[in-house]
């Protein structure tokens, strides 16, 4: 096993830097919607100390609840695996569902707060550009897409960032409580009571307080960073629980400090922000500006780490099978790039239509967070309870996870009276939807293996953490020996099930259009009956409108010939003829309709045991564009297919020297083995056979690498194991196999092996599907056909057929 190449983080000053961006920034975005409402309402002073000091209490339950999950939960796995062990299954879905809701929340609050500093600083960008559109939300719409290209193509310039804007932004925090009480003394929040007696003033009050909860937004992200620390798993816990404490006092102590003298100078006048007024206040000249380029710099990196954190936890979703395959596929630079450009879509849609001001979705980010704090809060109290045995004796820990439960679930109810008029309603539409979707999803795809399922789980607790190291391809590798013993639980589906019995070939089917690009198929099929003395049979469709049609051969009463019928059959006699002609048995037959389901139909009616096509290899808009049908009939076949490019079929007798067969330790797989078996007979070559291990390298994962390192282990045992056993049994039948076990993504480990062995065929299995399902559970097979160099033989295999 490669050792992860990520430098481990030390001491807690160093996981506040890594993950303290998001939490550390949330003064930016908080500020700025709650003094307004309380200079409106004509009693600034008490509104915002009632509602700094509520604020206050819930931090504290929040940070105990936190502290809490750190202790009890190792391994990663965070938030969500607190709720998970103590609720089961709907806790994973919910949770989700509302996580998926708030990153992008945290998104837009974060780039809105960017750009509105922006608009302060230049004043400029907030006239109307486009009807309503401002000069700002066409800004913030620019920057959403330009992130969007750096997080998924670009994803190592991100980390250069991520401490020194944290650090600078720490230090602009401080700098304001310290010049706050410089200039005014220790001016604490007033809790006055007046403020919760009149109505507007009340109304005002928990708005601010809702506000305020933004200071919650991002914190926990410390409860599952344990594994980014070096130590053994208690000091990784303490670690992380002083980061988030060093992160929690920061708040508190700007919150306190530099909270009232940021209200005191408040001018309801100026047009700018009240963070902007609060910043530039209390840093004069220079020092103002440059405090806001740093807060402007700062709310980015937090922007990139929402895009970031949607990535892992669809990675997860994916792994866990709740998710679409095709949106946790990996691109070029290892990143999930679709969610990133969901997000983006929906970001530029947000601003373009409701504005760029961090209040719009400020509530909504709030609420999520409240959400599943919630969530943990109440598994929090149930593990405490389970975990003090008697419980009529009701301990410390106990009572005080009660209690932060219980101050979070009124500050959850009061926040909802405030901020369903505020967009928060987004979650009774999203969440059930979301919900359906991840059930959905699962019960399609069925449910992974546990390895699977402990890889989605930490990928969902990543977050941020998660980064790539490196945009550099993967190449697939034989592993070293030391690899952990295989363990029966995670083994699922990696012993051979073959029996080791042959398939049989009698008739070849080749798909002809007439043209050249078509018949470059010929030479192999004819080598392939020669080989096996099987009938060639040779098959063309004619697009028509309506249903299939296979039409009979020659003019007859009654059956009226198509259009291009009489040439189409000269074409076919005499190609037939000259086979017949040269020792080999030949036949053909013609069908009107649809291309793909005519040639499978009439593949199947014959039963042909293999199919022989050429495909332009097209992908992308190309392949949208002129169409393929390869592609179609490789998602309807039902009989195995032998596709190439023309170009890889230029001499009459190509040559087989290696043959490459990636298999997943499935009896579906496993299917494509006797056809091998029939290769050999034919022909002298290496089979090399290959496994991707269902966990990604390490390296993938940047800080928090170690959070896999033991699943990759595993992974490649288990691979390992499956693949000796396999050699084995086809070594004793002859066969020249050899194992290699390596590589992060299946298509492109596939493709690149193909071209680093120079092979000279790839056979696999697929399970043949299309339409909707091949979008949810992704299909290998489609890409592999798509970009392979190689002849590729595709085995189709259907839903309904048990596996070997």
């Amino acid at each position: 096993m490669t050792p992860s190449p990520v430098r481990k983080l030390r001491n807690p000053l160093q996981g506040v830097l890594v993950g303290g961006a998001d939490p550390a920034s949330s003064p930016l975005y908080s500020f700025s919607a709650i003094l307004k409402i309380s200079v409106a309402a004509g009693a600034a002073e008490i509104v915002f100390g009632v509602s700094a000091w509520m604020a206050a209490l819930v931090l504290l339950a929040a940070v105990f609840v936190y502290a809490l999950v750190i202790h009890w939960v190792h391994g990663g796995r965070g938030v969500q695996g607190l709720s998970e062990e103590i609720f089961g299954g709907w806790a994973i879905k919910v949770n989700s569902a509302i996580e998926t809701v708030m990153i992008a929340a945290a998104a837009l609050v974060s780039l809105a707060a960017a750009v509105s500093l922006l608009g302060d600083l230049f004043p400029v960008l907030r006239t109307p550009v486009i009807w309503r559109i401002t000069g700002q939300d066409l800004l913030a719409a620019a920057i959403a897409l330009g992130m969007t290209w750096i997080v998924n193509n670009r994803p190592r310039l991100l980390p250069l960032a991520y401490r020194p804007a944290t650090l600078a932004l720490l230090v602009v925090l401080w700098a304001m409580a310290l010049a706050a009480v410089m200039t005014g003394g220790l001016r604490l929040p007033a809790f006055d009571a007046d403020a919760l007696a009149a109505a507007d003033l009340r109304r005002a009050t928990f708005v601010s307080f809702a506000s305020l909860l933004g200071l919650l937004t991002g914190a926990g992200v410390f409860a599952s960073m344990e594994l980014a620390f070096e130590g053994l798993e208690p000091q990784r816990s303490r670690k992380a629980l002083l980061s988030l404490l060093m992160v929690a006092a920061t708040s508190l102590v700007f919150l306190f400090l530099a909270g009232p003298a940021i209200v005191a100078q408040v001018d309801p006048a100026d047009t700018s922000s009240v963070i902007y007024q609060g910043i530039t206040g209390l840093l004069p000249g220079p020092l103002g500006v440059a405090a806001v380029a740093v807060g402007v710099l700062a709310l980015l990196v937090v922007t990139a780490s929402a895009m970031l954190a949607m990535q892992s936890l669809v990675l997860g979703l994916r792994d866990r099978r709740y998710a679409p395959a095709f949106l946790g596929q990996r691109n070029r630079s290892s990143v999930a790039n679709r969610p990133v450009r969901i997000l983006a879509g929906l970001a530029v849609g947000c601003f373009l239509l409701l504005g760029s001001q961090p209040a719009i979705y400020l509530p909504i980010y709030v609420v999520g967070t409240l959400f599943l704090l919630a969530i943990a809060s109440a598994a929090a109290v149930r593990r405490s309870l389970r975990s003090g045995g008697d419980r009529r004796r009701v301990g410390p820990q106990v009572l005080l996870a009660v209690l932060a439960a219980a101050v979070i679930f009124l500050a959850t109810g009061a926040v909802l009276a405030v901020g369903l008029r505020s967009g928060a309603w987004i979650y009774l539409l999203v969440v059930p939807a979301l919900y359906f979707v991840f059930r959905s999803t699962r019960r399609k795809m069925g449910s992974p293996n546990p390895l699977q399922d402990e890889l989605g789980r930490r990928e969902q607790a990543m977050h941020n953490l998660g980064m790539p190291q490196s945009g550099d391809r993967l190449k697939a590798r034989i592993p070293t020996p030391a690899l952990e013993p295989a363990d029966e639980a995670s083994a699922r589906g990696r012993t051979p099930r073959w029996t080791g019995d042959a398939a049989a070939i009698q008739q070849v089917a080749v798909a002809l259009d007439g043209s050249a690009f078509s018949e470059a198929a010929l030479p192999v099929a004819e080598r392939i009956a020669r080989m096996f003395d099987a009938t060639l049979v040779l098959l063309t469709v004619l697009p028509a409108r309506g249903a299939l049609r296979i039409l009979p051969k020659g003019r007859s009463a009654g059956n009226p010939l198509e259009a291009g019928q009489v040439e189409t059959e000269l074409y076919l006699n005499d190609l037939a003829g000259t086979y017949r002609a040269a020792g080999i048995r030949a036949e053909y037959y013609l069908a009107a309709g649809p291309v793909a389901q005519a040639i499978e139909t009439m593949v199947s009616e014959l039963d042909a045991d293999l199919l022989v096509m050429s495909t332009h290899g097209r992908s992308g808009v190309g392949r949208f564009m002129l169409g393929s049908n390869a592609s179609a009939a490789l998602q309807v076949s039902s009989r195995p297919i032998l596709l190439f490019r023309p170009q890889a079929a230029a001499s009459a007798a190509p040559q087989v020297r290696k043959v490459l067969v990636p298999l997943d330790g499935s009896g579906f797989a496993e299917r494509v083995l006797p056809w091998m078996q029939d290769v050999a007979a034919v022909v002298d070559c290496e089979f090399i056979l290959l496994a991707v291990p269902e966990v990604p390298e390490p390296a993938m994962y940047g800080a928090m690498a170690e959070a896999v390192d033991d699943l990759r282990q595993r992974a490649e045992a288990n691979s390992q194991r499956y693949l000796t056993q396999l050699t084995e049994r086809l070594t004793d039948l002859g066969l020249r196999v050899r194992p290699v076990v390596g590589g992060s993504r299946p298509a492109t480990t596939i493709l690149e092996m193909a071209e680093q062995e120079q092979v000279d065929l790839i056979m696999l299995a697929t399970h043949g599907r299309g339409g909707i399902d091949r979008l949810v559970m992704g299909s290998v097979a489609d890409r592999v056909v798509h970009h392979s160099t190689c002849p590729v033989f595709l085995l189709p295999v259907r839903s309904g057929e048990v596996e070997l």
